[in-house]
């Protein structure tokens, strides 16, 4: 399984079309973001023998390559196909000459691609259901949002993800909203040692979803809870203005554990983790559980994106 521009002898005119370009949108069919991937591993696997570019550039370059693995693996290409074609591209690109023109040209372009992408402020990762939002805001604010997605339940107003606050960075969920304070909060992801792929009501077998394909309700993405790791909040403080879709103070922000963003960057990018708040007896209502979901996506690539601006 490789891209068919590859097979030519001159690899430049391959990459002058533009393929860098199409960063800050996910690739939606699969031999486009097949070839996507390709080229960009073959252009990493070339810098790491040739330093040809900049540590900004190679990061920005390993954030379109992740994009690109994320897009192929969501049109339903199984992982070890995914595989197979970063290792046929790193081959490619570890043969390629150094001092050839078609190398000189080809960092070129790569340098050229890339000039405007260092300058985003923001950039949004969309999946088949919600999106992730990567700021690199430099402005002075008490917190702010790094990689965040937003969930809406009849109860309240959520924002998940990665933030800074008070001089630390942390993944964070912030419930914006009447809902009581929760007695626990835990996340709920698949655990790779129990279900090495995705599993769930939404998927046929391990790769595949069902006909819904991207209609399939998050909550169906989940795991089983035999198949899951839970990570549970490790602290709670009140949420500052500038987490909340709403601007208000009285919302809480709920810490997890460094451990919980490694998980999440690598799950499969058609899953969905369900965050589980139990909320505590209040007056006649008994205690109960809410349960609200956000999907993996682009969650990998978008922290790449943020990764780049800090090289």
């Amino acid at each position: 399984m490789r891209p068919n521009c590859f097979y030519r002898h001159h690899l430049a005119g391959a990459l002058v079309a533009g393929f860098l370009m199409g960063l800050a949108t996910s690739a939606t069919a699969a031999p486009a973001a097949e070839d996507a991937l390709y080229e960009r591993a073959a252009v990493l696997a070339a810098d790491a023998r040739c330093k040809l570019f900049d540590a900004k550039t190679r990061a920005a370059l390993e954030a379109a390559m992740v994009q690109a693995r994320g897009a192929m693996i969501r049109g339903g290409a199984p992982a070890k196909s995914v595989e197979s074609i970063e290792r046929f591209a790193a081959s490619a690109g570890n043969r390629w000459d150094c001092n050839s023109p078609d190398m000189k040209v080809i960092a070129g372009r790569v340098e050229s691609a890339f000039s405007a992408y260092h300058k985003y402020t923001e950039m949004r990762f969309p999946g088949d259901v919600r999106t992730w939002i990567a700021q690199r805001y430099t402005a002075e604010r008490t917190a702010r949002w790094r990689v965040f997605q937003t969930a809406k339940t009849s109860q309240a107003q959520y924002g998940f993800g990665v933030a800074e606050f008070n001089g630390q960075k942390g993944l964070l969920l912030v419930v914006d909203g009447e809902l009581a304070r929760p007695r626990s909060v835990v996340l709920m992801m698949r655990d790779p040692r129990r279900a090495p792929e995705p599993v769930g009501a939404g998927f046929l077998n391990s790769v595949t979803f069902r006909s819904t394909d991207k209609n399939t309700p998050l909550k169906d993405r989940v795991p089983p809870y035999g198949a899951t790791q839970p990570f549970f909040a490790k602290g709670k403080m009140v949420a500052d203005a500038s987490l909340t879709q709403s601007g208000q103070t009285q919302a809480m922000a709920y810490l997890f554990p460094d451990a919980a963003i490694n998980h999440l960057e690598n799950l499969d990018p058609r899953e969905a983790i369900e965050a589980r708040l139990t909320i505590p007896a209040r007056g006649n209502r008994p205690e109960y559980v809410e349960r609200v979901y956000f999907e993996v996506g682009d969650f990998a690539a978008a922290r790449a994106f943020i990764r780049a601006a800090a090289s």
